[in-house]
């Protein structure tokens, strides 16, 4: 393991260093919760948050992102793409995986999304190790730690964190603060801390694991378990909302009150809602909650499962936390075992 060490003082200065040339989102407090928001100084950031209200993803992949602006009288439209530089900055192993299978999904078979391309090109990426919360299972899906997909991974030893370079300009930036490189006791330290993190981790499946929940999924498609489901799930669509990985978007042409000029917008949306399935001929062929929800859960770990070669759940638990009747991946998959 490649290293430097951080005190917490260099820590700030690598922050300091950063906001001279790029935007920096990190985890700030949002009353009881927390969430990644664009930071002013060093001290918004909380290095000992649980999970955030919404993925990262939306600074890459925003809520509602425009596309192109058109102007009708002139039958011209001009794409838009947001080059601003941007840090993201403590992230946990589970959302730089998640990170990772957006990359994928808006470049593979040569079909770029150079909307998605332009924003991820100028953005750099910090990760932060942690330990689980009370939600999480990313042991079961293979996402417990990052092995890369990130510039700069930070490890708390003590006081200190141990700064694992992932990229030539993650390590550009920690010789430029000066950063000392890691001795041996260091890298000890960080593997201690890795191990113990290990051991935290009690939320996870029983009978199956990453490589195998693709054939639980084949195999119970008309478990009854999916109809029980359906007397809980509201398909509110809240996990939806705060997954790391959803990526389905609707797209929207608005025209301004000129009636001439307009913009065409991306906008997320997600497979629990009633009207995503339903098609021209107003036939909806995910009619019942109880198809949606098994569609959601077989997409996370059976139908992505040959491009991304891992499930696409990472295991972060947002989709839990968010859920009104805490409908649980976990709990699914370990009813189905059963």
């Amino acid at each position: 393991m490649q290293g430097y060490i951080l005190t917490m003082d260099s820590l700030r200065n690598l922050v300091q260093e950063l906001m001279k040339t790029y935007k920096v989102v990190a985890p700030v407090k949002k009353e009881t919760r927390f969430d990644f928001c664009e930071i002013e100084k060093f001290d918004d950031i909380r290095l000992d948050y649980d999970t955030s209200i919404l993925p990262p993803k939306k600074y890459l992949s925003p809520p509602v992102e425009t596309l192109l602006r058109f102007k009708r009288s002139e039958n011209k439209a001009e794409p838009v793409f947001d080059t601003t530089p941007v840090v993201l900055f403590g992230l946990h192993p589970c959302d730089i995986k998640g990170i990772k299978h957006l990359d994928q999904a808006f470049s593979e078979n040569n079909n770029y999304d150079r909307h998605y391309l332009a924003k991820r090109e100028n953005a750099l990426i910090i990760g932060l190790e942690c330990l689980p919360y009370d939600y999480c299972f990313c042991s079961s899906v293979g996402s417990t730690f990052a092995k890369d997909g990130f510039d700069i991974m930070l490890i708390p030893i003590g006081d200190s964190y141990l700064a694992e370079v992932g990229s030539k300009k993650g390590e550009e930036l920690l010789k430029r603060i000066q950063a000392k490189p890691s001795q041996e006791l260091d890298i000890k330290k960080a593997e201690a801390f890795k191990s113990e993190k290990e051991k935290k981790i009690v939320r996870r499946f029983n009978k199956v694991n990453a490589s195998t929940v693709r054939d639980l999924m084949q195999r119970t498609w008309d478990h009854k378990h999916w109809k029980e489901l359906e007397e809980r799930c509201l398909a509110c669509g809240s996990c939806n909302l705060v997954c790391p990985t959803c990526f389905c978007f609707d797209v929207q042409d608005e025209v301004h009150i000129n009636l001439d000029d307009g913009e065409r917008r991306r906008i997320w949306d997600g497979c629990m809602l009633v009207d995503f399935a339903k098609v021209g001929s107003g036939e909806n062929f995910r009619e019942h909650r109880s198809q949606r929800l098994r569609h959601r859960i077989n997409r996370k770990f059976n139908y992505l499962y040959d491009r991304f070669n891992s499930p696409t759940c990472v295991g972060c638990g947002r989709c839990v936390r968010a859920c009104t009747v805490k409908i649980d991946p976990v709990e699914i998959v370990n009813e189905l075992s059963r």
